[in-house]
């Protein structure tokens, strides 16, 4: 047993000490801290109690035992059924060869929910005025109005309700938590003091089938005597404006409320102040709260200490108790939505109309904190927020979509006071201030970013400055898009985009730990699939979009965009080894294919069905989004897109991604041990490739649409194996005659500079990442941008600014080459139980340093020309091992510890493969050294 071992980073369901968390039987996971080389867990022990120091409980709740394994995540809790409302602690230690264990590791906890015969409370709502409709797509356009414009009708607004009632608690108490929920979005006091951290719960979700509750441990701020709690609700996801279109009461038109404050005293009893008739309810300061037109403060309205028990709410009204179930209720899944950082004010200038403009060098999705200091009462202080400036300097409003003001306004009551919306939050990187007398002091003014609350996991550094700013974007991009569900801009519509996901999955799962995030969403999946299998193109399904597709594009999903049902679930496996979300996910994965299966075979030809190979193809005729805003066949006239406008590599992309999901599905088949289903979908694939050659290659060997983005997913999907050199030798050649550029969208711009580097021409990806050429990602932050463009000419040449969102996660995918082919990261089997290291120098850079934590513990690769010699710093976590691929190495060159790798003892295996070295490791740090030459074969690629 090394003496240094160590036991550390516990989770449960992948997360840090969550709450409420109704899962039954949970897993467990850890991971072993050790700076001796060849480290593997042999054996664990496993503690669970009620005290906060289990291995210490005489009577635990339940223990493993040693288990001869070694195995560190997903282990199952196997004890006693778990009571509710209850905190578990739990504890690890491991052997790692001998009799001698680790130390305990500090013990982590879990805290169960309730279940439906706990709840007491009821739902409740205040009297108000229903939530008005806007118009829907249909009478959009029947009145000939623009669907992407329209300025948003004050006077529709209701303004958010708040609800309270006094209490009495008891000395002695020991113990407090709070379960709420709402139809809207709530915050919560008690005593005049925020309740929690959380923002915008109960967050977005299928609600009709799937509405989260939260818990609070609230003990601290309860007092023994006289207490109040009170709640604000606002409309939200459940009756606000969502989505393009702006469209309001998705979900319902009436705000409500349900809360269950427990007090646990130190005699054993149990009090339950629960939502009934008893709570009063009033509207305040706030005069309207939605999520894209922004929140309204009156502060002259204020109700001044409406939280604490000596207020005085005689004039507040009554509110009704509804017959609202409650078995849709599921306590929180995943991290949830909170404030992640604060940005200073960089930077301020006047505008002409007596403004201010404010920069905080940063595009985040957020809402900013204002000192106001001395203002005259009834002063009207409007906050406008946008990405980009016009050229002139001044606000730009990029955004398409009605209803979408992203402004909030204060009104002052006279003095010192703070504004900092807490219902509504907006994208910004710049803020214009009017209103106010003067310019406000930059120090007075920060902004606030919010995401759910995911642990960052990737860090990159380079030699070029560029490119780590190029990394940067990427996590801000990924971060603005996790406001509770993954999203596809934090500013035009904030929707879950299926088609997004599918091909930023992956991405996001390098960039952060996304596990319960994506348990979360692809439960809501799951929920909105149609019971024929389609998957909708925008999860949840909100009402609008439901119109649009009805409506307008007359298809509920598209091809590349309901393959997330079997991608998603796949790639979350590969970073995480969750096969219980595998399980959970197979049979929407199936139905999603049976879906494509029907729809395929509607769209081939007569003489196609003649043919079994050709009739397996998907050809397209229906709706389809194609390798959307691609550059050469984007058109933008007066600042607007247009992304459907060419062909690109339509016809193929069909046919494509139903063979990518099939590849998938035999794999998902073979681990869940379903071996019909295996041979099934492998004689599918087969038949699909077959009956893409035959439709889709012409005489000459050429693919009949002759784009990069065809030769890209084509070499990515493995369409024609034996036809690859070529394929990628025309890849090649349709660069350079392209100047040396791309001309992809977001479907095969996730695979194009993987596919190179692949395909023996990895110096071409470097020359793509390098160039600041238009279009390129160079060529986004040349011109100021902090977060991933929507699209590639997001601003022109001269500075002027399109209509489009800036921070869209589409053309991220650029991130993933960075943590798996720069730095040379990626897991050869799920979880990174073995690892594949293979960085993949390339001309324009010195040196790559990339670190990730794996859920086994942190990777890093860092790679530096020293003169002719290649440095290659590799540390692999314990309980892992790994193939280190060493790119123009010969075996007999390299130094290891400064010695001949050659028969090193820590070495397993070491071979020549062509032009490199494949050396096999345990875990520890290794640092290889030795003269590159250059590669002279194609690159036959490794791993997954």
């Amino acid at each position: 047993m090394p003496s240094d071992l160590v036991v550390d980073y516990l989770t449960v369901e992948y997360q840090s000490n969550p709450m409420p968390l109704d899962v039954d039987r949970p897993r467990f996971g850890w991971q072993i801290v050790s700076a001796v080389r060849g480290v593997r867990q042999a054996a664990y022990e496993l503690r669970v109690g009620t005290s906060p120091d289990p291995q210490k409980d005489a009577d635990p709740v339940w223990t493993s035992g040693r288990v001869d394994s070694d195995s560190s995540i997903g282990i199952v809790y196997a004890g006693p059924d778990l009571a509710p409302r209850t905190r578990y602690y739990w504890t690890v230690r491991v052997w790692a060869g001998g009799d001698e264990s680790s130390t305990w590791a500090d013990p982590a906890w879990w805290e169960t929910g309730l279940r439906l015969a706990d709840w007491q409370a009821r739902w409740i709502e205040p009297v108000q005025r229903p939530a008005q409709p806007e118009p829907s797509v249909r009478e959009i356009i029947g009145t000939g109005a623009d669907m992407l414009s329209g300025a948003a009708r004050h006077d529709m607004l209701n303004p958010p309700q708040q609800m309270r009632k006094t209490f009495t608690a008891r000395a002695g108490l020991t113990d407090a938590r709070l379960y709420a929920s709402a139809h809207g979005i709530y915050t919560a006091e008690i005593n005049g003091a925020r309740v929690g951290d959380l923002e915008l719960a109960p967050e977005t979700t299928a609600y009709p089938d799937f509405l989260m509750y939260q818990a609070y441990d609230v003990t601290d701020l309860i007092v023994a005597g006289d207490n109040a709690i009170g709640f604000i609700v606002a409309d939200g996801w459940w009756a606000g404006r969502l989505g393009m279109f702006g469209t309001s009461v998705s979900y319902g038109d009436r705000l409500a409320l349900i809360a269950q404050l427990e007090l646990r005293y130190a005699d054993g009893s149990l009090e339950v102040v629960a939502t009934d008739g008893s709570f009063r309810s009033s509207t305040g300061a706030i005069r309207y709260a939605d999520l894209l037109i922004g929140e309204k403060h009156d502060a002259r309205l204020d109700q001044i200490g409406w939280t604490t028990a000596d207020f005085d709410d005689i004039s507040w009204t009554s509110v009704t108790v509804t017959d609202t179930a409650l078995d849709k209720l599921r306590a929180q899944v995943g991290e949830p939505v909170r404030a992640v950082c604060e940005l200073p004010c960089l930077a301020t200038h006047p505008t002409s109309d007596q403004g201010q403009i404010v920069d905080f060098g940063q595009v985040i999705a957020g809402r900013i904190r204002v000192d106001f200091a001395d203002l005259p009462a009834g002063t009207e202080v409007r906050i406008q927020h946008c990405s980009v400036l016009g050229p002139n300097g001044d606000y730009f409003d990029s955004i398409n979509g009605r209803n979408n003001e992203n402004t909030d306004v204060y009104i002052a009551r006279g003095g010192r006071e703070t504004f900092e919306p807490r219902l509504t939050y907006h994208p910004f990187r710049y803020v214009k201030i009017t209103g106010h007398p003067g310019p406000v002091a930059p120090a007075a003014i920060h902004a606030v970013a919010i995401s759910s609350d995911l642990v960052s996991d990737f860090t990159f550094h380079t030699s070029d400055h560029r490119i780590e700013q190029l990394h940067s974007s990427v996590l801000w991009t990924l971060r603005d898009n996790s406001v509770s569900i993954p999203t596809d801009n934090p500013d035009r519509e904030r929707a879950g985009w299926t088609g997004d996901l599918a091909v930023t999955v992956a991405t996001s799962a390098l960039y952060f730990g996304i596990n319960g995030f994506m348990t979360r969403y692809l439960a809501n999946l799951r929920i909105e699939q149609f019971d024929d299998g389609t998957v909708p193109m925008v999860i949840p399904f909100f009402k609008g979009y439901r119109e649009l597709t009805s409506d307008i594009l007359h298809a509920s999903s598209s091809p590349a965009w309901g393959d997330v049902a079997v991608i998603a679930p796949w790639e979350v496996y590969q970073a995480y080894g969750d096969q219980r979300l595998l399980e959970q996910s197979y049979e929407s994965g199936r139905m999603f294919h049976e879906y494509a299966r029907r729809t395929a075979a509607g769209t081939v030809t007569e003489a196609d069905r003649a043919d079994d190979d050709l009739a397996a193809i998907w050809r397209a005729s229906t709706f389809l989004f194609g390798d959307w805003l691609a550059p050469s066949t984007t058109e933008i006239v007066d600042g607007f897109y247009n992304g459907f406008a060419g062909p690109g590599a339509n016809e193929l992309i069909p046919t494509l991604y139903y063979l990518h999901s099939t590849d998938i599905l035999v794999d998902l088949a073979r681990v869940l041990g379903r071996t019909e289903d295996e041979t099934r979908y492998r004689d599918i694939a087969a038949q699909v490739r077959r009956g893409f050659r035959k439709a889709f290659i012409d005489s000459d060997g050429w693919l009949t649409a002759d784009t990069q983005s065809s030769y890209v997913l084509a070499l990515a999907f493995r369409a024609a194996p034996e036809l690859d050199d070529r394929f990628a030798d025309r890849l090649r050649a349709l660069i350079e005659a392209n100047n040396g550029l791309l001309d992809t969208g977001f479907l095969a711009t996730a695979f194009l500079l993987p596919v190179l580097s692949e395909h023996g021409l990895n110096d071409l990806a470097y020359s793509i990442l390098l160039t600041d050429r238009y279009p390129s990602w160079l060529y986004m932050l040349g011109h100021g941008a902090t977060t991933i463009w929507e699209m590639w000419r997001g601003v022109e040449a001269d500075g002027t600014p399109n209509r489009a969102s800036y921070a869209q996660p589409g053309l991220s995918t650029v991130g993933l080459w960075l943590g798996r082919y720069a730095a040379g990261i990626r897991p050869l089997e799920p979880g990174y139980r073995r690892i594949l290291i293979h960085p993949r120098p390339g001309t324009g850079l010195d040196w790559v340093d990339g670190r990730y934590r794996s859920v086994r513990g942190e990777i890093t690769v860092r790679w530096e020309r020293r003169d002719t010699d290649l440095l290659v710093a590799v540390r692999i976590p314990p309980n892992t091992t790994a193939s280190v691929v060493l790119d123009g190495a010969r075996l007999d060159e390299i130094l290891l510890d400064g010695a001949l790798l050659t028969g090193h003892r820590d070495v397993g295996a070491a071979a020549q493969d062509g032009d490199r070295v494949c050396v096999e490791i345990g875990s520890g740090a290794y640092d290889f050294r030795y003269p590159m030459h250059h590669l002279t074969s194609r690159d036959p690629g490794t791993g997954s």
